[in-house]
């Protein structure tokens, strides 16, 4: 049986750590994304929770007949508005060049489609892939979300990594990093979840995180130890001495 998106959007951000817990807030539009890194590819996750009081206002943006309820067609123009935007705004780069991405998306459901006051709250679900260079090299990737979609709830960006790639390093303009671990004396982990509320200072902050990757080196075969080949060799003279006893007392 086949979860739901936005439920299985979420169980996949909460796992492995306590930090990510996405969720609607009343007045805001939450956003969430998650980007995992494979040898020749990544995957992007982004999921737009939007609290009751933007639902209502973006809802009633979008009843353009004014009759106080949604039609198909009309929720349909509201989930292609949000997703031109994010579309626009959040990009990446790889080793300074944007990287192209082929965006899908969900189908939006509401659960009440009308512009009555209190409407229900709503997620919208992307997911995007994009090629990466599948080489023994350094590589460097660079998360930007410029969207605006207002007003600007809690962000979050999770990266993952896979069993072939590891992330050697990751900053962040203005975002906190959250690497989930107790202070110690060696040198710190590679921050994965990066996290920031509200909206940017101004339109000049920084608001991406950069990562550095690359591909695992392939694990070295087990080298034999010198005393394998020794017994090895004391084996086939024993045996070729054995031979040729053997022969001697079938002379005899």
């Amino acid at each position: 049986m086949r979860c739901s998106w936005p439920i299985a959007f979420v169980l996949l951000l909460s796992a492995g750590t306590v930090h990510a817990h996405p969720q609607f807030a009343l007045s805001t539009v939450n956003r969430y994304g998650r980007l995992v890194l494979l040898p020749n590819k990544l995957l992007f996750d982004y999921s737009l929770m939007v609290g009751e009081v933007p639902a209502e206002q973006l809802q009633r943006t979008a009843d353009l007949d004014r009759d106080g309820n949604l039609s198909a067609a009309e929720l349909k123009s509201l989930a292609e508005q949000l997703r031109r935007t994010i579309e626009k705004d959040v990009g990446l780069r790889l080793d300074g060049k944007p990287l192209p991405l082929t965006w899908t998306m969900q189908p939006l459901q509401l659960k009440r489609p009308t512009t009555q006051p209190n409407p229900a709250p709503f997620a919208l679900e992307l997911s995007a892939e994009a090629a990466l260079l599948d080489d023994r090299q350094a590589h460097q990737v660079v998360v930007d979300d410029r969207a605006d979609l207002p007003p600007v709830g809690e962000v979050e960006l999770r990266i993952e990594d896979s069993p072939e790639v590891t992330v050697l390093s990751t900053t962040s303009g203005n975002f906190k990093g959250d690497t989930n671990t107790a202070p110690t004396t060696a040198p710190p982990p590679v921050a994965m979840l990066f996290r920031q509320f509200g909206p940017p200072r101004s339109l000049l902050s920084d608001r991406s995180v950069t990562l550095r990757y690359q591909r695992r080196p392939e694990p070295m075969p087990p080298r034999r130890s010198p005393w394998s080949y020794l017994f090895g060799v004391t084996a086939l003279l024993a045996l070729l001495g054995g031979t040729c006893a053997t022969r001697k007392l079938l002379r005899h």
